[in-house]
């Protein structure tokens, strides 16, 4: 527990660091195998934003800020799933191409979990080899 001001908060910690990561646990950790993903997309995000102000300094055109704050919400914090959100979309398949070997680390929990997972098919599939070489 930590304390904020008179209120108590409980501290939740995510352990499950591959199959859904929250953005703080990609964004921090540099091992992580999503953090240069995320690193290049925050990038594209910055630049696309850095220039939309440089924009509205020049011409004056959104004095309150209004505007801009509209554009990052419906751009920026839109789920995936939605086609406003493909900015995304050139950036995630180049890393898909170039990672292609990382992508079945990211079904299993924790590196540990990934390592068991390959090696009880290693083991279940020369069982099953055995087996097979037995009944020829």
């Amino acid at each position: 527990m930590q304390k904020f001001g008179v209120e108590t908060h409980p501290i939740k910690k995510n352990k499950n660091h591959s199959t859904e990561p929250i953005h703080t646990q990609i964004a921090k950790d540099a091992l992580h195998p999503l953090n240069p993903l995320a690193s290049e997309l925050a990038k594209i995000a910055v630049q696309d934003v850095a220039q939309k102000i440089l924009e509205i300094w020049k011409t004056n055109s959104d004095p309150t800020g209004e505007q801009l704050a509209k554009y990052v919400i419906n751009k920026y914090t839109i789920h995936p799933v939605y086609q406003a959100a493909d900015w995304a979309n050139k950036a995630v398949n180049i890393w898909i191409e170039e990672n292609d070997t990382i992508i079945p680390r990211l079904q299993s929990a924790t590196p540990y979990e990934h390592a068991e997972k390959v090696t009880e098919r290693a083991i279940s599939n020369k069982k099953v080899q055995e087996i097979l070489n037995y009944f020829k």
